[in-house]
C-alpha cells in the first residue's frame, strides 16, 4: 500500500443531532499555551497487516471499549450490556455482566480500561463507572449522575485512570448544554478544563485528551463544530494543549504505547501515531471504514485493536518488521 485511499464517512444520527442543536452551546477558548500545528503525513508508512472481523459471529451487537489485558481481548457490548472476554485468536472465552442495575450488571458499557490490577468499565446508562478484580469480581462504583443538574442526562464517550489510581471520564449532557473531562478525586468528582467532548489514554506519566468535537462562538452565536481539533496533557486540574491536530481529523480514538500516541480519525478514515519527543505525527494505515464511536488498545507487541460499534466491527493491525 503505497498511498492513502479515499474513504466515504458515513454520518451517524448523533452527529446530525448535535449539528442541529449546535447554537445552543457555548465554550471560552484561550489563546495561551498555543499547541504546535500538526499535518498529517501523506505517506502510509505500512508496517502492519490489517485484518477485518465481523463481530456479530461472535454474538457482539455492538462493540465499545477495548482492553487487551493478561493476552485476552476484553470488549464492551454495549446491546448485549455485558463485556465480553476474547482470546488472542478472537475465539469468546466468557462474558460478564447482563442488563440491570444492581452491583456487576451494566446498561449500555461503553468504555472498559485496566490500570493496577482493576477493570474499569464506564457503565453508561446507568451513570457509574464500575471497578472489578482482574478476574471479573465486583469492588466499587462511582455514580456519575451528580455530574449534571438532572439524573439520567449523562453520555459518556471514554474512560481512563492514572498512575495514580484517579478516574477520568469524558463527558457530555444529553442536551449538549455541558461537555467535560471530569476525574474522580477524594469521592468526589471534579470538572476540568473547558467543554470539549472526545476520548482519555493513560500515558506513563500523563493523561491525554482529544477533543472530537470543538465549542466556541461565531458571530456571536454559540456553535459546536468538528474543526481544527487538539490534543491535550490533563495536569493540574485543567487541559493543557500540547498539539493542534489536522483540520476535521476528528480523533475517535485514543492510545499510549511505546511513548507514542495513537489516534483514529473518522475525518480522514486513518490511524495515527504521534511523538511528543519529535513532534512527528505519522499515518500508520487506513481503515475500510470509520464511525463516531470507536475505540482502540494496544498489546505488548504493538499489535493495534479497533472496534466499530456502528458498522459492528473489528479491526486487528498485526504489526510486523
Amino acid at each position: 500500500m503505497n498511498k492513502q485511499k479515499t474513504i466515504n464517512i458515513r454520518r451517524t444520527s448523533y452527529i446530525i443531532l448535535l449539528c442541529l442543536i449546535s447554537s445552543l452551546v457555548m465554550t471560552s477558548c484561550g489563546k495561551q499555551n498555543e499547541p504546535i500545528f500538526l499535518k498529517l503525513s501523506t505517506d502510509i508508512q505500512g508496517g502492519y497487516d490489517l485484518q477485518e472481523l465481523d463481530l456479530t459471529e461472535l454474538g457482539i451487537e455492538a462493540p465499545g471499549g477495548i482492553c487487551i489485558y493478561n493476552e485476552s481481548i476484553y470488549v464492551c457490548d454495549l446491546s448485549n450490556n455485558c463485556v465480553v472476554k476474547l482470546g488472542k485468536d478472537f475465539v469468546k472465552e466468557d462474558s460478564f455482566g447482563t442488563l440491570g442495575m444492581e452491583e456487576g450488571n451494566f446498561s449500555e458499557p461503553r468504555d472498559i480500561t485496566f490500570s493496577d490490577g482493576c477493570f474499569y468499565v464506564l457503565d453508561s446508562k446507568n451513570n457509574r463507572v464500575q471497578k472489578f478484580t482482574s478476574d471479573f469480581q465486583y469492588l466499587e462504583m462511582y455514580y456519575l449522575h451528580p455530574l449534571y443538574a438532572q439524573q439520567g442526562l449523562g453520555r459518556y464517550v471514554s474512560i481512563a485512570v492514572d498512575a495514580e489510581g484517579i478516574v477520568y471520564v469524558s463527558a457530555i449532557s444529553a442536551d449538549v448544554m455541558d461537555a467535560y473531562v471530569f476525574a474522580y478525586k477524594n469521592g468526589e468528582w471534579e470538572k476540568i478544563g473547558e467543554e470539549v467532548v472526545g476520548y482519555l489514554c493513560a500515558g506513563e506519566k500523563s493523561m491525554y485528551f482529544a477533543n472530537i468535537f470543538e465549542f466556541e462562538i461565531k458571530e456571536n452565536t454559540m456553535a459546536i463544530q468538528s474543526g481544527e481539533n487538539r490534543l491535550y496533557e490533563v495536569a493540574e486540574s485543567k487541559l493543557a494543549p500540547i498539539a493542534q491536530i489536522d483540520d476535521k481529523y476528528a480523533p475517535a480514538a485514543l492510545c499510549y504505547w511505546g511513548d507514542h500516541i495513537y489516534m483514529v480519525s473518522i475525518g480522514k478514515g486513518a490511524v495515527n501515531r504521534f511523538s511528543r519527543q519529535d513532534e512527528v505525527f505519522e499515518t500508520l494505515f487506513v481503515l475500510p471504514s470509520t464511525e463516531l464511536y470507536m475505540y482502540m488498545d494496544i498489546d505488548a507487541a504493538g499489535n493495534i485493536y479497533i472496534s466499530d460499534s456502528e458498522n459492528r466491527r473489528f479491526y486487528f493491525a498485526e504489526k510486523h518488521e
